[in-house]
């Protein structure tokens, strides 16, 4: 059966059922980082490309974590990134394995 959970501090990690569990959250976490990170790098060195300054790539593609996020449970081991613009406009979720990512 399928558990969520939500995640705001690393004791909340610390605190879930089983020692699986606290893998395979830190695990998909640590991916969803990575590969939000990579996504912000990109976009920053995209627009550098297509002519913009440093200092308005960096304003322009700022990322935030969010301060709690809920957790499934349901052992696929697949994380959900979601990217929005600023006004909250669009948005798009991607869906990835953590085995996959490459940093």
């Amino acid at each position: 059966m399928n558990k969520t959970y939500q995640i705001k501090t690393l004791s909340d990690i610390w605190n879930l059922p089983s020692i699986r569990e606290m893998e395979a959250c830190l695990s998909e976490i640590a991916a969803a980082m990575l590969y939000a990170r990579m996504i912000e790098e990109k976009a920053r060195e995209l627009m550098i490309k297509d002519g913009a300054s440093r200092e308005d790539a960096l304003a322009a593609s700022s990322a935030i974590w969010p301060v709690a996020i809920n957790w499934e449970d349901n052992g696929k081991g697949e994380v959900g990134v979601k990217f929005s613009d600023p006004d909250g406009s669009h948005t798009t979720v991607a869906m990835l394995n953590p085995r996959t990512i490459k940093t």
